[in-house]
């Protein structure tokens, strides 16, 4: 009689895992919300003025009408208010530039 009760009961508490399991492997390949992939990014150059806003350096680009953020507080802070060229990759989900380098226009 034990020997018929212990064998649905296993089966049932191994299908509580099997759940857990799936899911496991789901959550796994799903990529993290705000995850940055550099791999699938190319080099591009952008032009515009550099701003300050608050603590935040971006770049006004006028013939789009975007602003994008700079990551590079140090290398934008030498061009506040100029017109520049930055070379760099895009993220494009939060409009910001991994800034490689700055240069200014005549």
């Amino acid at each position: 009689m034990k020997k018929l009760f212990l064998l649905p009961a296993g089966f049932a508490l191994c299908l509580c895992f099997a759940p857990a399991i799936g899911n496991a492997r789901t959550l796994s390949a799903t990529p993290i919300q705000g995850a940055y992939d550099k791999g699938n990014e190319t080099t591009k150059t952008f032009s515009g003025t550099v701003m300050k806003q608050g603590d935040v350096y971006v770049l006004n680009d006028k013939s789009d009408k975007t602003n994008y953020e700079l990551d590079d507080a140090k290398k934008a802070d030498k061009f506040v208010g100029k017109a520049v060229k930055v070379t760099g990759t895009l993220d494009s989900q939060n409009l910001t530039i991994h800034v490689i380098t700055i240069q200014e226009i005549s």
